[in-house]
């Protein structure tokens, strides 16, 4: 099972500042990620979702921060 990290909803359009997006990754998920998913939200117009799956290392950096809880 792919385990990832998602950003909330995001809508883009064609007006001045709303073009583009700055995505700090490090910030965003936490680490940086290898392979990103960039995702149109059905049903909605101009909103994206972003996705880091999460590296083996990161998984396991996770379950032992899990048992330390």
């Amino acid at each position: 099972m792919i385990q990832v990290r998602q950003t909330r909803p995001m809508k883009l359009k064609d007006k001045k500042g709303r073009q583009r997006i700055n995505l700090p990754l490090k910030a965003t998920f936490g680490f940086v990620p290898e392979t990103l998913i960039i995702e149109k939200i059905r049903g909605e117009n101009n909103t994206i979702r972003v996705s880091a799956i999460l590296t083996e290392a990161e998984l396991k950096k996770e379950q032992k921060e899990g048992k330390k809880k």
